[in-house]
């Protein structure tokens, strides 16, 4: 069963309005339900609109005439009653969810409306200028891809208009070359303009909420994509590049893997580990972005980020090790009771890297290549509370922070490396005033 759109949040805003308003919006939303489309949505309610609008015209000049000469004028009063029904009945099949007929049924009713006190009342009291609505109301209350209905009311909404002078020329005796049917005519050509201004600025109105829409998703989109790729990746992923993949020279990989999180995890409650690593690798987020580098992905407790994929982070390797003293130190401030002290390691490997996006639905960036598997072997073979690096990134320091070398240790694919353990940035250091030594590779 289909649920009305106006039975959730809608009567939540209607109880801060008045009882009219929250009437009229009743009206405008019949037939609308949950599973419309945003454009499904428009096209329902513009039924809904220019049928009650119509509906207010036409029961206010059956009134004119009414009080004008309702004996003289009573054909006119009785049709646009009629008419009045009809107007109902639309808004009805509307609501009952056959929108395609009630958009055409509304566009008959408008031109039979306007034809009948045409013929009554001739030319000279203007009314046969309603017609010039006929085209526009109707396009705009076309369906989707309702191509048909909207040239028929083009082609009969012209005709009609250039026809009617022609065919109504006999106005009543009691109207004929009076001030009355002068009046009429000026209230007439108000009323056209008045309908066409409500529906133009209606119009303007909703294309400016599809725009803020629009842009909201744009925005939303785009701060998606900026989480799940490196800012010049998402630029060109958006410019339908279709294959992206890169070998760069040179880079620093960083792992970071918090120590004894399957202790964590069999101390805390669900809610609250996913909380404290939320929590986490948010700063980490924060501190890399900060420093120059680029998250590539979290893998369990693991964080993988990467610095030197462009040209705005030459230092890669001073800027990586940078990032490390920076998580070694915010992760030490989190305690967890019965636990203590968290604490991480930390690799770090400098070298060449391919780069890329992979995937059809979830698509990721990605970066492979011995670099890679040779940082994420440096922080599975660390210490906790360390930083420990290749020979190439101790290197490329130039001597501006702390080492203590620890020799040669066995890795796997790669055999015996000299690795270092960096502890902190020297005194007479900066992290950003040196060029990198090249790094042999």
């Amino acid at each position: 069963m289909r649920k009305r759109l106006s039975l959730g949040a809608i009567e939540q805003s209607q109880k801060r309005r008045s009882p009219l308003m929250s009437f009229v919006t009743r009206l405008v939303d019949l037939g609308n339900y949950t599973e419309h489309t945003p454009a499904e949505s428009r096209w329902v309610r513009s039924i809904n609109v220019a049928g009650i609008a119509s509906l207010a015209i036409s029961f206010s000049y059956s009134l004119i005439y009414a009080l004008f000469d309702l004996a003289a004028l009573w054909p006119v009063v009785v049709t646009n009653q009629v008419w009045n029904i009809g107007y109902v009945a639309m808004l009805r099949i509307n609501a009952s969810g056959r929108h395609r007929t009630a958009a055409r049924f509304a566009v008959f009713i408008g031109l039979a409306n306007t034809l009948t006190p045409a013929y009554f009342l001739g030319v000279g009291s203007g009314v046969y200028l309603f017609i010039v609505l006929v085209p526009m109301v109707g396009v705009l209350l076309s369906g989707p891809r309702d191509t048909l209905m909207r040239v028929a009311v083009i082609v009969v909404g012209v005709i009609a208009f250039v026809a009617a002078p022609l065919v109504f020329v006999d106005a009543p005796d009691v109207l004929a070359g009076s001030a009355a049917e002068r009046l009429l005519f000026v209230s007439s050509a108000l009323g056209v303009s008045l309908f066409g201004a409500f529906f133009s600025v209606y119009y303007r109105w909703l294309v400016d909420q599809a725009e803020a829409a629009l842009e909201d998703a744009r925005s939303v989109s785009e701060r998606l994509l900026l989480n799940i790729l490196p800012g010049p990746i998402a630029e060109r992923l958006k410019s339908d590049e279709t294959a992206i993949a890169d070998r760069i020279d040179q880079v620093t990989v960083l792992f970071a893997d918090l120590v004894d999180s399957t202790m964590l995890a069999e101390r805390l409650p669900a809610d609250e580990l996913v909380a404290l690593l939320d929590e986490v690798f948010s700063e980490f987020d924060d501190l890399t972005e900060s420093h120059g580098l680029e998250k590539v992905a979290t893998i369990g407790d693991s964080y993988f980020a990467v610095a030197g994929l462009d040209d705005s982070t030459p230092h890669h390797a001073s800027a990586a090790v940078e990032l490390a003293l920076a998580m070694r130190d915010a992760v030490a401030r989190y305690e967890v009771p019965g636990y203590g002290n968290l604490s991480v390691r930390l690799g770090l490997a400098s070298g060449p890297v391919v780069a890329g996006v992979i995937g059809k639905r979830k698509f990721r960036y990605d970066l492979w290549g011995d670099t890679v598997n040779t940082a994420s072997r440096m922080q599975s073979l660390g210490e906790p509370g360390r930083i420990h690096v290749t020979a190439e990134v101790q290197r490329a320091l130039n001597g501006d922070y702390e080492s203590v070398a620890r020799g040669g240790i066995w890795v796997k694919g790669k055999g015996t490396l000299e690795t270092y353990f960096l502890e902190r940035r020297t005194l007479r250091s900066s992290p950003d005033i040196h060029e990198p030594e090249p790094i042999a590779g």
